[in-house]
């Protein structure tokens, strides 16, 4: 009876996404190694509701620090600073700078496609000063505008360890990805945002696109909006 009362149960019920035995059986372990996270001030710190998107970043920023990749982080595509909160904590304690760019005012009219015109106004509910208090100011540069427009607001010399993109659509995509793959870090990871949810096929075109000439591929997560991780080539 108990297992047909399990089979009965929707598939999104039978599998739940457990941590990484290393942040819980295996967390002692992990600490005396120099392991950087706190578990249980960083979750609240990254406010998705998505924790296997929360495990795929802490395995990233475990790696960038066990290798000591070199570089500062990157956000295109901030909204309300769900994530750049996270990320922003961690590059303090590697001693980086993180930077954060976003109109802070909804999709910009100029980035949306024939088909996209339905979205203007999206993602508004947010703003520069709301963001600045849940993030905060130490070493953290603020960029606010149309990207790539905003791009020689970065230093001549800058490199990234983490690059992540999150912009939804198509041409920001692509922007992005042509900014920051070349100032990458060897080993350096960019993660994208919402490749394999199937809402935004300008992003996955994008990324396509922009991948299929180079020497790295992209590497599926199964995070609820499919993001897609890429490791620049050594």
């Amino acid at each position: 009876m108990i297992e047909d009362a399990a089979i009965k149960k929707p598939w999104t019920e039978r599998l739940v996404p457990l941590p990484p035995q290393k942040y819980t059986d295996n967390i002692a372990k992990y600490l005396a190694r120099g392991g950087i996270l706190d578990l249980d001030a960083d979750i609240d710190r990254f406010s998705h509701n998505d924790r296997i998107r929360f495990y795929a970043f802490c395995m990233v920023v475990d790696q960038i620090s066990k290798e000591g990749i070199l570089g500062d982080f990157a956000e295109l595509g901030v909204h309300r600073g769900h994530s750049a909160r996270f990320l922003a904590s961690i590059a303090r304690r590697l001693g980086r700078k993180t930077f954060l760019l976003d109109t802070f005012e909804g999709f910009h009219k100029g980035d949306l496609g024939e088909n996209e015109r339905a979205l203007a106004g999206a993602f508004a509910n947010t703003t520069l000063d709301a963001v600045r208090r849940l993030v905060g100011e130490e070493e953290t540069l603020y960029i606010k505008g149309r990207f790539p427009e905003t791009a020689g607001q970065f230093p001549d010399d800058v490199s990234f360890a983490l690059a992540h993109i999150d912009c939804d659509l198509g041409e920001p995509m692509m922007a992005g990805l042509q900014y920051f793959y070349p100032r990458m870090t060897p080993g350096g990871f960019i993660i994208m945002h919402d490749y394999n949810s199937l809402y935004w096929d300008g992003a996955e075109k994008a990324i396509d696109d922009f991948f299929a000439d180079k020497p790295e591929s992209v590497i599926p997560l199964p995070d609820m909006c499919g993001s897609v991780v890429v490791r620049k080539f050594k």
